[in-house]
């Protein structure tokens, strides 16, 4: 007999009393309102009572569910000495009528045994076995029992007082030969709407139950049960503030009152409860007709009725849409088509029940709020998503291509951002793909420019990425895995204000040429194996320029760090696994002049001393945590500094000079690739005419030569 229950707010019972330990040792009539009373409040729970007058052994379900509290109260007649029992094959301590805690004996050869806190020998969701042994083996059981029922909001409340009285003790009123009162104490009658009162009784061949005066009680005891009877009735309405009164009335003289137990418990209402669990709306694009769908979940205990739901977009009305009714536990799709609108970022909210034509268990949680893009956001997820892609009659033109001779897919020449999520996101593809000369910037909230994961071969070249909240290019994901990127290129773009410029979790990729400047943690961090992060620009990061964890194999050259971790240390390497310079020997230009050596980093705090003018610090750079890791090569002069084709450390009117004399005369230059500061791709008189001007009048370099060549 399953019950549950809601509860308003109130100050739980401060009683909650030990339910293993006897008040004290009596044996004999004891009154079942005197001895080891148990007031309890107990969150989320709910009762049951499994009883029989029929012999032992007795089997009975338990609910599965987290038990709180189980108790078992025999009836014997006319016991041996001692009684023995167990309990799903425990032994349970052997009970004498003349000197045991739990045992209570009457003046007329019958005996209550109980153990009152049999919860850590019961097993729920399971059938449960108690059987004692005594001399004629004519006695029942019952078990009370209370468990925890996690989707039941609400606080059981419950007295329970055990004894074992005689009715011939007590004398007569009313016609009665017998009358009996007892009494519950410090009941709060507003503590819950519904109550039961149970009492339970041994050798009864009749009587009945009054609870504050009302009654006789609809169960009461009868020959059939005599051995053994648990009357339970419904008192809601009868319970009062402070004391309730129950009185038993009898004619006969065998009737033993073994234990009462008085419940208040609120039930659970059925009711509806419509929610919006989720919005999708893909990858609106603007100008373009796309849809909206929103799920609807009934997470109450009833069906709901017709209702509408409705979209808002930018808390503006877009459209309303009908459903039928819905199950409880159940969901459906609603679907607002013909949603068209111009590039911009919009909050898209859904309501169920917008007119409140359903009563709801609660009425608060009917919307859900979701921002979307409307604009040239990415998703690739698999590798027909880059078919749909290049089908998208969204895209402006030109902006998704596809090259069959190398089964390549261009993503290029676009602006993007996204205020609900990722730039580019493309994951669990095997297409090679080219991400080229698009600004990817304001992607939020903590929303990488471009991630990718599980993929292969990919390129990122000639790009923008900035003021992205989390990273400007985030590679892969923590624990590394088979389904980190492998083989992928960064090479060409530029990073600042992001969070990290780039995260590298995965393999065997390159990251060249860029400039990483001004972002809020790392300029590069790596968590990944064997790639080759070289002829970069990494300035004024406010941690790390470069950041290596956990990582082996990697080799850091040619990179120019400036101003990055606050004047510290710019780099970190916990493993000391990694290489800091070029893995061989190479030709290299420095003050005018060409030289053979390994070559490391330019490192703008370390450019001292240079005894031999070769163009490398005579000591090794030491890198963060503890040293262990160097650059053993670190470069005097940066390496990528644009128009110093002499690499001499900066631009002057001599490097003007030598490339008009190499473009007039054919002389050579030590440092080619600085040459190109006019952007077209050839050293021609135009750029010693752009290095002059910058030299003599100030004019900007355009800064051409990224060195993606190299």
């Amino acid at each position: 007999m399953k019950k549950r229950y809601v509860i308003a707010p109130i100050a739980i019972l401060a009683i909650l009393t030990a339910l293993s330990m006897p008040a004290s040792a009596l044996v004999g009539r004891v009154p079942i309102d005197q001895l080891n009373r148990f007031e309890v409040a107990v969150p989320n729970g709910s009762f049951t009572v499994r009883w029989t007058p029929n012999p032992s052994p007795f089997t009975f379900y338990v609910p599965d569910e987290t038990l709180y509290w189980v108790g078992i109260y025999d009836s014997v007649w006319m016991p041996n000495d001692p009684i023995h029992a167990s309990y799903n094959g425990h032994t349970l301590p052997d009970s004498s009528p003349d000197n045991s805690l739990n045992t209570r004996l009457t003046g007329l050869g019958t005996c209550g045994v109980w153990f009152d806190n049999e919860t850590g020998n019961t097993t729920q969701g399971a059938y449960n076995t108690y059987q004692s042994w005594n001399w004629n083996n004519a006695h029942g059981v019952g078990v009370p029992i209370v468990y925890i029922e996690p989707a039941n909001p609400n606080t059981l409340y419950y007295w329970f007082y055990q004894g074992y009285d005689d009715a011939d003790a007590y004398s007569g009123c009313n016609g009665y030969y017998y009358c009996m009162d007892y009494t519950f104490h410090n009941v709060t009658a507003s503590a819950a709407t519904h109550w039961t009162l149970m009492v339970a009784v041994t050798c009864a061949d009749n009587g009945n139950i009054l609870f504050n005066g009302n009654g006789p009680l609809p169960d009461g005891y009868n020959a059939s049960t005599k051995f053994y009877h648990v009357a339970i009735n419904n008192v809601t309405g009868m319970v009062q503030n402070g004391d309730n009164v129950v009185r038993l009335r009898t004619n006969d003289g065998y009737f033993h009152p073994y234990w009462m137990w008085l419940v208040g418990y609120t039930p659970v209402q059925l009711e509806p409860d419509l929610t919006v669990i989720d919005i999708e709306a893909g990858t609106p694009r603007p100008n373009h007709d796309f849809t909206v769908n929103a799920t609807i979940l009934n997470q109450g205990n009833a069906d709901a009725g017709p209702f509408n739901v409705s979209l808002y977009v930018d808390d503006v009305v877009n459209g309303t849409e009908p459903v039928s009714g819905l199950g409880a536990g159940n969901s459906t799709i609603v679907s607002f088509t013909g949603v068209n609108l111009p590039e911009d970022c919009y909050e898209f909210k859904v309501v169920a029940d917008v007119y409140d034509e359903v009563g709801e268990s609660n009425e608060y949680n009917n919307e859900t709020s979701e921002d979307y893009q409307v604009g040239y956001v990415i998703d690739v997820r698999s590798d027909s998503d880059f078919v749909d892609l290049l089908n998208d009659p969204g895209m402006p033109s030109g902006s998704v291509t596809y090259d069959s001779g190398t089964d390549t897919y261009y993503i290029q020449n676009l602006t993007i951002t996204n205020c609900a999520g990722e730039g580019i996101y493309t994951v669990d593809t095997s297409k090679n793909f080219v991400i080229n000369n698009c600004t990817i910037e304001d992607c939020k909230p903590k929303a990488s420019g471009v991630f990718l994961n599980n993929v292969t071969k990919g390129t990122i070249t000639g790009c923008t990425l900035r003021n992205n909240t989390a990273y400007g290019v985030e590679l892969g994901l923590v624990p590394l895995s088979a389904e980190d990127p492998q083989f992928i290129n960064i090479t060409c773009n530029t990073f600042y204000n992001n969070s990290y410029g780039i995260e590298l979790i995965g393999f065997n990729s390159t990251v060249k040429g860029n400039l990483i400047q001004n972002n809020t943690i790392y300029g590069v961090y790596v968590y990944g194996n064997d790639s080759v992060i070289y002829n970069n620009t990494i300035e004024n990061n406010a941690n790390y320029g470069i950041k290596l964890y956990n990582s082996s194999g990697n080799y850091v050259y040619w990179n120019d760090l400036t101003n990055n971790n606050g004047g510290g240390v710019q780099a970190y390497d916990n493993r000391a696994t990694n290489h800091w310079s070029t893995s061989t020997q190479v030709s290299y230009c420095y003050n005018g002049g060409t030289y053979t050596n390994y070559t490391g980093n330019y490192w703008d705090d370390y450019t001292t001393p240079d005894s031999n003018g070769d163009g490398i610090v005579d000591t090794p750079y030491d890198i963060d945590p503890t040293g262990a890791a160097k650059d053993y090569y670190p470069l005097v002069v940066p390496w990528r500094l644009c128009g110093d084709v002499n690499r001499d450390g900066n631009v002057t009117m001599g490097d003007a000079l030598a490339v008009r004399n190499y473009r007039g005369f054919g002389y050579s230059l030590c440092n080619p690739w600085a040459g190109d500061v006019n952007c077209d791709d050839d050293i021609t008189m135009g750029d010693a005419l752009a290095i002059r001007n910058y030299r003599g009048f100030g004019y900007p370099l355009n800064n051409c030569c990224k060195g993606c060549q190299q």
